[in-house]
Formats: structure tokens, sequence, C-alpha cells
């Protein structure tokens, strides 16, 4: 009885600690993913926002799609950034749809801590908990206030003629003040929900990726831990006269690892869809930003062109043309913080860069075991 309690409140400890409410809250109210808590109140009333709001990105994309389909790829800049919205809301919508196949998974994983986990916590694991949980926190708000920010700035910066942030295909006239009202508010709710919702479902997913490395941290201590113990004991007696304490322990986290294992499984069922589809959209994205960056390598051609079709020209506009070429020879780039451009191969060097890293830091910490 009396040694039971400490375990209980160790293990209400680490479910405050890892609870992520402040990232259940604006989904369920965003009609995402209903709050684990709220999930028997009013169903069918929580399915009909999650409708509408689906119905707000799906009228959202079919208007963009006919904006390609009429304007085609006469002007490459408004192609390539109607392309991107549409991809944006496309992958959107396939995310609602996973979520909501998924609904009881990702039930079942934001209260893993309390669940699953609750009999492997003691009161050393907590500080440790609660470090690792806050800055998770930290991280996903930051991520999630900057993409608010992000979105604030491109709703009031016009793309299209009519002043809205959308490049858009509407059945009336946006002229008019009322109407324009209406389709700036409609683009505004839009470009929220699907902007800012898809940072906080990716918060979660970080955040419960991040608990299943923490359980693997604390149940990586306690086998160095118990591994010290038993070799201490193997020293004054024999190997066959370990207590049961350090039997149990051992089982316990046997059992702990095999925990990790179901949760990490079921992590992996709910989010291998929806990962793929999101790498396939993100691949997509920079490929037509990449690509419409690359057409400013054509400049130097056509200058080039240019002042061979121009012999009898004065000097001076060859000069200019002369001068324009040259300039062109460089072209124009979008580099990460002036570090390296954004580019092909700029990519595939990060990504070998990244794994030499992860390779030294593994073997380091292979030797220092």
């Amino acid at each position: 009885m009396d040694s039971a309690a400490p375990s209980h409140s160790a293990a209400a400890a680490a479910e405050a600690a890892s609870d992520l409410d402040h990232l259940l809250r604006p989904l369920h109210w965003a009609a995402v993913l209903r709050h684990p808590r709220r999930a028997s109140a009013s169903p069918l009333c929580f399915r009909l926002c999650s409708i509408a709001m689906a119905s707000f990105a799906f009228s959202s994309t079919c208007s963009e799609v006919t904006v390609l389909f009429r304007d085609g790829t006469a002007d490459l800049d408004v192609f390539t950034l109607t392309l991107s919205v549409v991809d944006t809301n496309t992958i959107w919508l396939f995310r609602m749809a996973h979520i909501v196949m998924c609904e009881r998974a990702y039930h079942r994983l934001t209260g893993q801590v309390g669940h699953d986990f609750a009999e492997f916590m003691t009161w050393d694991d907590i500080p440790v908990l609660r470090s690792q949980c806050r800055l998770v926190r930290r991280f996903t708000l930051t991520y999630i206030w900057f993409g608010i920010g992000a979105c604030a700035c491109y709703l009031v910066s016009p793309a299209s003629a009519e002043g809205l942030p959308f490049i858009m295909v509407l059945p009336y006239d946006v002229t008019q003040p009322l109407s324009f009202a209406a389709t700036w508010l409609f683009c505004t709710i839009t470009c929220l929900h699907v902007v800012v919702m898809t940072m906080v479902l990716d918060s979660l997913n970080v955040s419960l990726i991040s608990q299943l490395r923490v359980q693997l941290i604390l149940l990586n201590k306690k086998i160095v831990s118990l591994a010290k113990e038993m070799s201490a004991k193997a020293v004054h007696h024999s190997v066959t006269s370990v207590s049961p304490d350090l039997h149990y322990r051992l089982e316990k986290c046997v059992r702990h690892h095999q925990a990790i294992i179901k949760n990490a499984d079921l992590l992996e069922r709910s989010l291998g869809a929806m990962l793929l589809a999101q790498s396939v959209a993100i691949g997509a994205a920079i490929c037509f930003q990449m690509f419409q960056i690359a057409t400013s390598e054509n400049v130097a051609l056509a200058a080039y062109d240019a002042v061979t079709s121009l012999q009898e020209c004065p000097l001076s506009i060859k000069r200019s043309l002369l001068l324009l070429m040259h300039r062109a020879q460089r072209p124009l780039r979008i580099t990460a913080g002036r570090f390296f451009p954004l580019s092909r191969e700029s990519f595939v060097s990060v990504v070998n860069v990244s794994y030499s890293f992860f390779a030294i830091l593994r073997n380091f910490k292979d030797e220092e075991e």
C-alpha cells in the first residue's frame, strides 16, 4: 500500500508533465481531431464542423485548379504560386481524412504516458521527463506562432488584381465591397485552417515521437543502472545469487521496452501514409520553386542572341547588353541564410553532411559504451 502510493503519484506527475492539451485544444476547436476527453460529446456536431471546414479547403482548391486551366503557363509566377496552393490544400484534405480514420489511435497515443508507461515511472524519471517535454513544448509553440505570423503577412499581401491574398476564379463580382469582404474572410479562414492546423498537427506528431524518445532515454538509464548494480554484486557473490529485486527490475525493463515497441508500431501505422503524402507534397513544392528559379538562367542566352542580332545598333546599346549578359551569367539564387543556394546539389550535400554527422556521433557513442 505504501509502495504503490508513491508509484501512483509519480505516474500522475509524469502524465501531467507530458500533457498535450495545448495542441489537442486547437485541433478540437478547428474540427480536425476530437479531444480525447470530449470524444463522446456531440460527435455528429463535430463531424458536421469537420465537413464544413473541409468544404472551405475543397472550394478553394477547385477555384485554384480553375485558374490553372484558364491561364495555363502564360504567367509562370502565377502558375507556380497557384500550383503550390493547390498542392498545400490537397495534402491537407488528405490529412483530414487520414485523421478521421486514425482518430482512435491518436487518442491512444496522446495518453500513452498515463496509460502504457505509468507503471514504469519513478520519481527519478520526473525531472528528465519534465525537462524534455518543456523543451518540445517551447519549440512547437514557437513553430506554431511563426506560422500564424506568416499567415498574417500573407493575408495582407494581395496576390490577385482584386486585392485578395489568392488568385481565384469566382462566380460573382468580387470588386463590390460586401462580396470582397466575404471573399477575404473566406480566404482568411481557409488559410489559417490549412496552414496553422497543419503546423499544429505536425507539432502533435513531433510531440508523440518525442514522448517515445524520452521513454527510450529513461529505459536506457535504468538498464545502465541495473547493469552496474549487477556487476557490483557479482564481485562479492556468484551470479546465481542475484537478488529477486534485480530480477524484478530486469523484468520491468523488458516490459517497458515492449510497451515502447508497441506504441512505436501504433505510431508508425498512424503516421506512415500521412508522412509519405506530406513528403511528396513538400518535394513537389520545392520542385515548383526551383523550376521558377532556374528560368533566370535563360536571361544570359537571350542577351547573347540580342547582341549578335543588333550589329548595326549604337555601341552604347551593345555595351549595355554585354553588361547585362555578363551579370546574367551569375544566376539569381535563393540562399539559406546566405550559407548555400537552394538547389538540387545543395540539398544532396545537406543530406550527405547530415548523415556523416550522424555516423560520427553514433560511432562516438558506441566507443563510449
